[in-house]
């Protein structure tokens, strides 16, 4: 019986084949007759030339099999990404996507949409490295992504040293295709995406589109982060609870010799108040009377002040036109408009400033809920509000409070409701990405063509977050009485203070608005390039045509960031201040190419690039050669030597501003989410890399088997000069606090640590990227595809020194590098079924941060089945998939911390700390969702 394949599974087939590291003609291309420009090349060639540059490939069947819904979802697809960060906590980049090769960080990787370059984000990573963020696309609208994992500079210029993701539109698709898309793990997800074209007489056009949305979660409602980071379950034991609570501590204040206040740090009293009020004490200090809290601080946990998943909703379109003017000219257009809009919880918030001289809040006697009196001692006992009643003679003492405005009235559930009483108070992330290029193609006599682009992308973003409070006002109303900041106002909201018989203890809504105000970042980036490439055969040779490509490109990149007002004048939260960054950067660019054939089985690329950047910077020439040899039908061997050249950022020139956790290891140090400050210097020189490849294909009628081994010698690498974790480590070495780029408050409290961007390392870097896939014809059981890639990276060593390889590297910009990434999948097709199994392994590594304790290897499972029904909805097919990603429900490997013998700790023995923030590798890509359901719809017209 002849066995009847369904759209679906042909396109999974073709896509298997094609995913053997070769480099693939365009699916549009007919016979394969059609010239394209393909991955690592300006030079147009049939589609029968492959195989020439080592490349990964994601395609349309690859986003079905996966039960893909959003373009982060294919980075697990390919073996040689690694360091990507998915899960930003509490940073900037939330809901975005980015493609980092071999770890070399998201500056190394060049992204582009059909061979042009993609446009930048406005947000940098914590190396002030641009990317592009891969989740503006509307998934609809890729055909496939295609990875090429060598240098290749010499034909996109600066920023392609570890590679090119060069993302293919469906261009020249035709009719209307619509998928719903449902899914459900630790939060629920959807999607509707659509996909329409038309072609005409002189031309096409075709418009894709997608709407999605995400719930958010707490930590809380992620079971594995409850166990690691809040005591399982027990606040008090967790790793994410701050030494400033709410209510807080409080001491008497007394003169500090120069007309002001400050706090007598032997007087510490916890508010009284502080269970009930949601505060917690430390389990070795918490006293054994709860109503008699001297010497004692009242700590917040502040685990569930994020939300780790954030609420998105992202609305694409993307268009794109041809149009015929004469015989041998073409107009080309694409335009693509993209908006996400990320939420999440922004709750207690830390303030590290103060009124009182070295920090604090001075809270005067006289307040109305300021029940605090003398100890006869020199000290202060609290009395409460009773008392007060009862004698009226009783007089409060001037205190010196440190707290948070709110604490966990703020957070978790109750954010709702506090969110009901005060106003919005999540953060409100919004990316605007727009793209739109115009062209012309020129075809003239001989098979030449002249292609003329300019393209021009902008990319804003706003960052808004609540329970940012303007400090003046704050320490107005904590004088004046109309700010209460101790437990009575949760504990007693209806306690009319016995001291003016007036005051009420809730804090109420007009009076919090005059102090709590959201802050708001706004960045731009805006890239105007403008090209012009002519290629063509050159001339003949007994051997074939000598082809060559020519071409001149200019950039232009603006970036503008004005951070909010109250933090640039040094009037937020805490110290730290943030400045405007306005920068422009200008390269041009001449590049040539040639492909010579060498005989029938071999030929030769070569191809040289000078980009001058003016300045400081300077100017670089980087040449690329690349050789096939096809000594039989089935064997193609290939290698590659170029050299790569990434100018400085213009983050880096200025600043780069960030939050990250911290481990205080000073006496009396909390662990904290602190500000982190990048200094920018106008002296970083250029990075520059030397890339060597060489390996081969094996083909067979049902095999395919590739192996390519590849070198990088990155040199000049721009980073951070010292890690901020190893400047705090080392602030306290001695006993004493007293490095100038740690700030603390008058508790000691690290706020701020500020380091400095260097070029700082050289990276030399090998590995083995290998690629099988086998087909089975098994008559009436079906047929079987079998398809596995494995990149395994035998060394990277950093400055001669630092061995990489099999390490989180988080003292370092390279990220996480397992010696071994894999994946393997077996396809089975039969008459309208399909179905799929895909394994995927990451190996194990050691956590530098911590003694070098093992982070265990990672092994996830993927089922899925297909169904396609023939004319349900009139007589274009109809494909059900319903699938479960991480089938067994994995969590994501711990961040397990180990002594300075190498011991393992364990919740048992350390219960608190056991794990190093934020509970597990948000560098390793891994995914806080869980086991996910899927359901999808894909109906064609």
């Amino acid at each position: 019986m002849k066995v009847k394949r369904s759209a679906i599974s042909l396109a999974v087939i073709s896509a298997l084949s094609s995913t053997a590291y070769a480099q693939t003609a365009d699916t549009n291309a007919g016979a394969g007759l059609e010239e394209i420009t393909v991955v690592g090349s300006n030079i147009r060639r049939s589609s029968s030339f492959a195989n020439e540059q080592p490349v990964q490939i994601v395609g349309q069947a690859d986003f079905n099999r996966i039960g893909a819904s959003q373009p982060v979802d294919l980075l697990k697809e390919l073996t040689v990404n690694t360091g990507s960060r998915a899960n930003d906590e509490t940073g900037d980049s939330n809901g975005s996507s980015q493609i980092n090769i071999r770890g070399l960080g998201f500056g190394s990787t060049l992204t582009l949409v059909n061979g042009r370059r993609a446009g930048i984000s406005a947000i940098s990573d914590l190396t002030g490295n641009e990317f592009v963020d891969i989740n503006q696309f509307p998934l609809s609208m890729i055909e496939r992504i295609d990875v090429l994992t060598d240098g290749a500079s010499a034909i996109y210029g600066s920023q392609a040293v570890a590679g090119v993701a060069n993302v293919v539109t469906r261009k020249g698709f035709e009719g209307i295709e619509v998928t719903l898309d449902y899914r459900d793990s630790n939060t629920e997800s959807s999607s509707i995406s659509f996909a329409a074209g038309q072609k005409f007489a002189r031309g096409s056009f075709n418009v894709y589109g997608t709407y999605y949305t995400q719930d958010s979660r707490y930590r809380g409602e992620i079971d594995f982060l409850d166990e690691r980071l809040n005591g399982n379950g027990n606040p008090s034991n967790g790793t994410l609870v701050s030494g400033t609570g709410s209510p807080g501590s409080y001491f008497r204040a007394i003169d500090d010799g120069k007309g002001g206040l400050t706090r007598d740090a032997a007087t510490r009293y916890g508010d009284p108040d502080c269970l009930a009020a949601g505060g917690l004490f430390r389990p070795n200090e918490t006293p054994a009377n709860p109503n008699d809290t001297l010497g004692v601080t009242c700590r917040l946990s502040f685990f569930d002040q994020v939300s780790p998943i954030r609420d998105e909703q992202r609305a694409q379109v993307f268009t794109e036109f041809e149009w015929q003017v004469s015989d041998n000219v073409t107009f080309i257009h694409e335009n693509h408009y993209s908006r996400n809009t990320v939420l999440g919880h922004a709750g207690p918030q830390f303030i590290g400033t103060g009124s009182a001289t070295g920090g604090g809040w001075v809270i005067p006697g006289d307040h109305p809920f300021n029940f605090f009196i003398d100890d006869g001692a020199g000290g202060i006992t609290y009395a409460g509000p009773d008392a007060f009643a009862a004698n009226p003679t009783l007089q409060a003492v001037d205190l010196v409070g440190q707290f948070r405005p709110f604490g966990a009235v703020a957070a978790g559930d109750n954010f709702a409701s506090f969110q009901a009483l005060y106003g919005d108070q999540r953060r409100r992330t919004e990316f605007n990405y727009f793209r739109m290029v115009n062209g012309l193609e020129i075809e003239f006599a001989n098979d030449w063509y002249a292609m003329f682009t300019h393209t021009q992308s902008t990319n804003r973003f706003n960052d808004g977050e609540g329970n940012s409070y303007i400090v003046d006002r704050l320490d107005e109303a904590i004088r004046s009485g109309a700010f209460n900041p101790f437990g009575t106002a949760i504990t007693q909201p209806n306690l009319i203070s016995p001291k003016d018989g007036a005051s009420t203890s809730f804090n109420e809504p007009i009076d919090v608005a005059l102090f709590n105000s959201r802050r708001n970042n706004i960045g731009r980036t805006t890239e105007n390039v403008i090209e012009a490439i002519a290629s063509g055969g050159l001339f003949d040779t007994n051997s074939g045509t000598v082809s060559v490509a020519v071409g001149a490109q200019l950039r232009d990149l603006e970036q503008d960031f004005s951070p909010d007002s109250l933090i640039a004048a040094g009037e937020g939260n805490d110290n730290s201040r943030d400045f405007q960054i306005n920068g422009d950067q200008d390269v041009w660019a001449l590049f040539g190419e040639a492909i010579v054939p060498l005989g029938d089985i071999a030929e030769v690329q070569l191809a040289v690039r000078h980009e001058d950047y003016g300045g400081n910077i300077g100017s670089t020439t980087d040449p690329k050669i690349t050789v096939r040899v096809d000594p039989s039908d089935s064997v193609t061997l290939r290698g590659s030597w170029g050299t790569s050249f990434q100018a400085p950022t213009i983050r880096q020139t200025a600043r780069a501003v960030s939050s990250g956790f911290i481990d205080d290891s000073c006496p009396n140090g909390v662990s904290a989410s602190i500000t982190l400050t990048i200094e920018g210097s106008p002296d970083l020189g250029p990075q520059s890399a030397d890339s060597f490849t060489l390996g081969g294909v094996l083909r067979t009628d049902n095999l395919s088997f590739s192996a390519d081994a590849w070198f990088h010698d990155y040199a000049g690498v721009i980073a951070p000069g010292q890690n901020a974790q190893s400047i705090v480590d080392r602030d306290c070495a001695d006993g004493i606090a007293d490095d100038p780029r740690v700030t603390r408050d008058a508790a000691g409290f690290i706020q701020t640590v500020v380091t400095s961007f260097e070029n700082v390392e050289d990276v030399t870097a090998s590995g083995i990227d290998f690629a099988v896939r086998y087909d089975i014809e098994a008559g009436g059981l079906g047929d079987f595809v079998l398809d596995s890639k494995i990149s395994y990276l035998a060394a990277m060593e950093i400055n001669s020194t630092i061995d990489a390889v099999g390490s989180r590297n988080f003292n370092n910009f390279v990220g996480p590098q397992p010696e071994i990434r894999a994946n393997g999948s077996m396809s089975w097709f039969r008459d309208n079924h399909g179905a799929n199994a895909t394994v995927r392994f990451v190996d194990g590594y050691l956590n530098d941060q911590s003694n070098n304790a093992g982070v265990e290897s990672f092994t996830t499972v993927d089922l899925q089945y297909t169904y396609t029904v023939d004319g349900l909805l009139g007589s274009n097919d109809t494909v059900f998939s319903l699938g479960v990603n991480n089938v067994f429900d994995e969590d994501p490997p711990a961040l397990r911390k180990a002594d300075a013998n190498g011991n393992i700790l364990t919740p048992d023995t350390t219960p608190i700390g056991w794990v190093d923030r934020p509970g597990y590798d948000d560098r390793s890509g891994v995914s806080l969702l869980g086991r996910v359901i899927y359901l999808r719809i894909q109906q064609s017209f």
